[in-house]
């Protein structure tokens, strides 16, 4: 994240951004854990779907996103002193951040590919999505993102928290300016976004006008849902990348630089409160499990649920099978 002109907070700025910082926090990580819970009580029918898989990493990058928020940006924040000095204390974290970003942006990037290859490339999408291949799949992804991010700290650039500003931030000083690393990780964030933007809009238009896909009927209904689902996910990642790209350019001046500074951070935690709130929202069978932990009764088929699961391997298997 990049910086308005940083001034020194009053007392009553410092203790709003905090309190703010905590609020989000606390909303995103209770409906990812919540989440978490629902893809527990029905992992005999979600494991049997990629969507969902990848899906699960995207949680575990949220819930990893709120915790850092919690353990450096609200106590700094709140004292308005960098409390951890240059300390373990603050670079572990700031490091889980940095694990968690690239990894919501490469799963989005997965998921994007999941929906254009279920559509558009079944033989694609039972090689990489497959009971069998989905873990190799995930595995790379994650692979890709732990040696990309220690790449990036054994030339010099690691995550800190400016505790003026009140923000994350990577500092390269060590090395004496930005790498070739970092500026790759900034333009795939700037990038992969907009990639993935224009995938879903130019998809719609062809599942909207074209009745040819891959998708068989009984399977079709929820193919569509996801997709939605996916192209809301993905829209907000976009619109991150928006505010991170002109919030900076807006000077208001005085305080109103750190109020900025707290708007470009709950964006950031939004959107890490974004999937679970869209799953609530829009998927049926994640929304009933939610109301059942709480006691709610429901009426909702889980059994047929299961079966059009089942079938989304099945049909992706016979399609490839027959080309």
């Amino acid at each position: 994240m990049t910086s308005n002109n940083t001034v020194f907070a009053i007392p009553e700025v410092r203790i709003f951004g905090a309190t703010s910082y905590a609020v989000l926090c606390g909303f995103g990580l209770f409906a990812n854990i919540l989440l978490l819970a629902v893809f527990v009580k029905g992992r005999s029918e979600y494991r049997q779907v990629p969507f969902f898989v990848i899906a699960c990493q995207l949680m575990l990058c949220d819930v990893v996103t709120h915790i850092v928020q919690f353990a450096i940006a609200v106590p700094i924040t709140y004292t308005g002193r960098a409390i951890y000095g240059n300390s373990l204390l603050l670079h572990a974290p700031a490091l889980c951040d940095t694990i968690a970003y690239n990894g919501t942006l490469l799963f989005s990037f997965l998921m994007t590919v999941n929906r254009i290859t279920v559509f558009l490339l079944p033989h694609v999408h039972f090689k990489l999505f497959n009971r069998s291949s989905i873990v190799y799949t995930i595995g790379a992804v994650w692979l890709l993102v732990f040696v990309y991010v220690a790449a990036l700290n054994l030339d010099g650039c690691y995550k800190s928290f400016d505790s003026n500003g009140f923000f994350l931030f990577h500092d390269c000083s060590s090395r004496g300016g930005k790498g070739a690393l970092l500026l790759i990780g900034t333009t795939a964030s700037t990038g992969l976004p907009i990639v993935m933007l224009c995938s879903y809009l130019l998809l719609f238009g062809v599942v909207r006008f074209s009745s040819k896909n891959a998708v068989r009927q009984n399977n079709r209904q929820r193919e569509y849902s996801l997709l939605a689902q996916s192209f809301l996910i993905c829209g907000f990642l976009e619109i991150q990348n928006i505010a991170f790209t002109v919030l900076p350019m807006i000077q208001p001046g005085g305080q109103w630089n750190l109020v900025m500074n707290f708007l470009q951070n709950w964006i950031s935690i939004i959107n890490s409160t974004v999937n679970p709130i869209v799953y609530f929202t829009f998927n049926k069978g994640i929304r009933h499990r939610a109301m059942r932990l709480f006691g709610a009764s429901t009426t909702y088929d889980f059994q047929r649920t299961n079966k059009v699961a089942t079938i989304a391997y099945a049909t992706s298997r016979s399609t490839t099978r027959s080309r």
